[in-house]
């Protein structure tokens, strides 16, 4: 006998010899039918069901000729009965097998057609998308809500009094003056030093309230200031300040909801003076377009088949897509234009992609646009055609998309901050005779970012020295240009030979909240005290010492030293 259980209920089935050739069994608890290998493999019968096996006999036992053996195969995504005879139950069996291969493989290419169809409409549906679902952003979900959760110290006890203590002597022990005044004196002692234990505990008490408390105002102080932050980004955007405006709308953009295989990508720029804003945008390749429209289930064969996508409709989908995606942006900009901001937006597209001839990648602009509000305002986007409405608008493209034919941008977006300065290599020349603690602190700026270049490679990201004057305490600036995790992160250098105090690191996060930074890093050749380390918990923070300095500098081969008394002494020269 074989163990074999039923797919449905789990229970154990007990299989005569007749079964195991027959390879159709019954559960006789639940009474669901189905193929052994079912059963044996623990399939959970939702693909195929075997719904009926009929068998009508003789008088004396003996199987009808007529009748024979009958079947009904289920199918549930197919929502099909299969009617099977057979004159044997070998012949019923060998039907049986062949109908549910057929089933399952037919089930398949349709799941898999299903998938291809959805994926179509979702593509189609780009522009409508957009138009229906409204991005739910607002500064004042930035801010801290959460509230201080260290309990607060207790001291109940009372201090101890002298009944604590003492007990009334009898009569007798009275009369022995010298027995009562030793006990006296016991009790005396006793109180002395329950007192001393009380006023010992009351002081670490008021030492742990006071640290509660200066822990608290600090979270209070904290919470204020971040929200402080926020009011006044809200006022700055009122304002149309250039900086915030940007973080504004990236956030908005980069809440708009895309297939998982669109790049999403993009950067922007705000020009104030003309409240345009200009919008760098990576569209998707060719590839994003099926190349399938179907698949299917030949039952001569006994083989699922793919049915090209024509290259011409391939080709009028890319378009369509390419198309809306513009308009699509230029909407959630308008729309969530809340202080008025914007009067125009300029849209560049563009396309990384590989250059066959050369081997190479590169970066091309196959759509531009320039929209203004008062114009776009009049459009009813749920009737445009996508393409004319975008030739509408005077936008430029070629007309033939997936050829990536080049144009050029109606207006480039200058993403250079004047407040970064060339950089220089440092990174070359430091060995372990070098005591990176005494290095000139401009080489040290130079040196740090050198090595988060090396980091963030892998990533992508571009990292970038400020001036000397060291601009409100930035040094360095690294870009990462991932639509979800991506940003401005904040490097600060600090070439110190004296513990970083928690002021520095609380300034950090000020600066970080003034250039809209998802996060910041200071990098010293010392250590930080316990309160910056504190501090930095639970923030987009990250404190590099000396010790995770030199780490670095070793994984990317190279040894240095950091020497803080012969530093002192260099420096002090």
């Amino acid at each position: 006998m074989k163990e074999v259980f039923c797919p449905h209920c789990t229970k154990e089935l007990v299989l005569d010899s007749n079964d195991l050739a027959l390879e159709v069994i019954r559960c006789p608890s639940c009474g669901w039918f189905f193929l052994l290998s079912e059963a044996e493999n623990g399939d959970s019968g939702d693909d195929l069901l075997l719904i009926n096996i009929e068998t009508k006999y003789n008088q004396d036992g003996s199987v009808k000729a007529r009748a024979g053996y009958k079947a009904n195969i289920g199918s549930r995504p197919l929502d099909r009965v299969v009617n099977i005879s057979a004159d044997s139950k070998y012949e019923l069996s060998e039907k049986i097998r062949e109908t549910a291969y057929d089933l399952k493989e037919q089930a398949k290419a349709e799941k898999s057609s299903l998938g291809i169809e959805e994926q179509m409409t979702m593509l189609q549906g780009i522009l409508e998308h957009g138009i229906k679902t409204k991005i739910d952003f607002k500064w004042e979900d930035e801010k801290r809500r959460d509230k201080f959760e260290k309990k607060k110290p207790s001291f109940d006890k009372t201090k101890p009094k002298k009944e604590d203590v003492y007990r009334s002597l009898w009569i007798f022990e009275n009369i022995f003056k010298k027995y009562a005044a030793k006990k006296n004196k016991e009790y005396e002692q006793r109180l002395k030093e329950l007192t001393k234990d009380w006023e010992k505990e009351k002081k670490e008490f008021e030492k742990s309230l006071a640290e509660w408390e200066k822990e608290k105002e600090s979270f209070e102080k904290e919470k204020e200031e971040f929200n402080k932050k926020i009011d006044e980004k809200i006022e700055k955007q009122k304002k149309g300040k250039k900086e915030i405006v940007e973080e504004y709308f990236e956030k908005i953009l980069a809440l708009s909801e895309y297939p998982t295989n669109f790049p999403h990508k993009f950067d922007l720029g705000y020009k104030a003076e003309e409240k345009m804003l200009v919008i760098e945008y990576v569209l998707p390749e060719y590839e994003v377009i099926p190349k399938y429209q179907r698949e299917e289930y030949k039952r001569t064969t006994g083989e699922r088949k793919k049915v090209p996508l024509s290259e011409s409709a391939r080709e009028k989908l890319y378009n369509e897509v390419l198309y809306s995606l513009p308009l699509r942006t230029l909407h959630e900009i308008f729309e969530n234009d809340k202080y008025e901001n914007i009067d125009s937006v300029v849209f560049n597209g563009w396309v990384d992609t590989l250059d066959k001839a050369k081997g190479k990648k590169k970066h091309i602009c196959i759509l531009t646009v320039h929209a203004k509000k008062e114009d776009f305002a009049e459009i009813d986007l749920r009737k445009v055609e996508p393409r004319a409405c975008f030739n509408g608008l005077k936008g430029v493209g070629s007309s033939k998309l997936s050829s990536l034919a080049p144009v050029a941008p109606i207006l480039k977006l200058n993403k250079e901050d004047k407040r970064f300065i060339s950089a220089e290599e440092v990174l070359n020349d430091v060995d372990s005779s070098v005591n990176i603690a005494s290095m000139d602190w401009e080489d040290f700026e130079h040196l740090v970012r050198e090595v988060f270049e090396q980091e963030f490679a892998k990533s992508g990201m571009e990292v970038k020295v400020t001036q000397s004057s060291r601009d409100l305490g930035v040094d360095a600036v690294a870009f990462d240009p991932d639509p979800f995790r991506g940003g401005k992160i904040i490097i600060q250098a600090k070439r110190y030979t004296n513990t970083v105090k928690v002021e520095s690191v609380r300034a950090l996060y000020g600066i970080m909240q003034d250039e809209g930074a998802m996060k910041g890093i200071i990098v010293t050749t010392s250590d930080y005290g316990p309160d910056a380390y504190k501090f930095a918990q639970g923030k987009p923070i990250t404190l590099i010492n000396g010790n995770n300095l030199l780490s670095m500098l070793e994984k990317y081969g190279h040894k240095a030293r950091i020497d803080i008394k012969e530093a002192k002494k260099l420096l002090q020269e």
